[in-house]
């Protein structure tokens, strides 16, 4: 059994660590990237004492960037070195695992940033986290692979979200979230649904079905970490899943966990 599996089927060693947090400090940058097309902007930090630390690092289809200042960790079976990351649309849940003296920034665009600034398909960057040395991109991000300090990160990402053409906003918008299939967001958007299939492999890499499958387990997650009475049978229902076991099902393929596991270790973590 490899450590990935190993920690998936352990959720008691999975930490709600502190150390795994929205860049709180940072909201004014926050406030003004997320209209330029950036979802979410995190940081992982360990100290220089301190062992591993684990945190599960979820899917949603979202590509994004990962910029490891100092120390090393794994991200999966992945060993991350100081250096400048992109990763594609990830279809399951990795496990991170930080070493002591850590600092890992990360980012998540909005759907369908990708094509803004790497020219290799998105089909070929799913669940793929790559170095940025390693692919085509842009003269933009070429030129910013090397830093020490979180404002070259910010500025970074900030520039990038602001290439966003038009029409991938439109795409990138509640439309691609809330709606089931091609034919649906076809109508709403004016163009035919193999247009819209077409759009969402060549920009996000998967599916629209695969990208709705990844939003609802991400919605179904927020909702059991906020919503404490609400059970799982409700739940299911009001995200649309055919009944519990398929909800149950779906969740456990893309987090490793299932609805109930999941649950439990949050709630646990956060009684802590």
């Amino acid at each position: 059994m490899n450590k990935t599996d190993n920690v998936m089927t352990s959720p008691t060693r999975i930490l709600s660590s502190q150390y795994y947090r929205p860049l709180s400090d940072f909201a004014l940058h926050i406030k003004a990237l997320s209209v330029g097309g950036v979802a979410q902007v995190w940081q992982a930090r360990t100290g220089a004492e301190q062992p591993y630390s684990q945190q599960l690092l979820h899917a949603d289809a979202r590509m994004g960037l990962l910029a490891l200042t100092q120390g090393q960790a794994y991200l999966g079976e992945q060993l991350l070195t100081p250096g400048l990351y992109i990763t594609g649309c990830q279809q399951h849940s990795k496990v991170l695992s930080c070493a002591a003296g850590t600092h890992l920034l990360g980012a998540r665009f909005h759907l369908a940033a990708q094509g803004n600034f790497i020219r290799q398909p998105a089909a070929e960057m799913v669940n793929q986290c790559i170095r940025i040395d390693d692919i085509d991109t842009a003269p933009q991000l070429r030129c910013a692979a090397r830093f020490s300090e979180a404002q070259p990160f910010f500025e970074l990402i900030k520039t990038l979200s602001n290439h966003l053409p038009r029409q991938q906003q439109v795409l990138s918008g509640a439309a691609i979230e809330v709606c089931t299939n091609s034919a649906d967001l076809a109508e709403q958007l004016g163009k035919t649904p193999r247009t819209i299939e077409r759009y969402c492999k060549h920009h996000i890499g998967i599916s629209l079905r695969s990208i709705h499958k990844l939003q609802r387990v991400a919605r179904a997650r927020e909702r059991i970490k906020h919503q404490r009475q609400t059970s799982l049978t409700e739940l299911s229902y009001a995200l649309n899943f055919a009944d519990q076991a398929h909800f149950s099902r779906q969740f456990k393929q893309v987090v490793g966990l299932s609805p109930r596991d999941y649950q439990q270790l949050k709630w646990a973590n956060r009684s802590a």
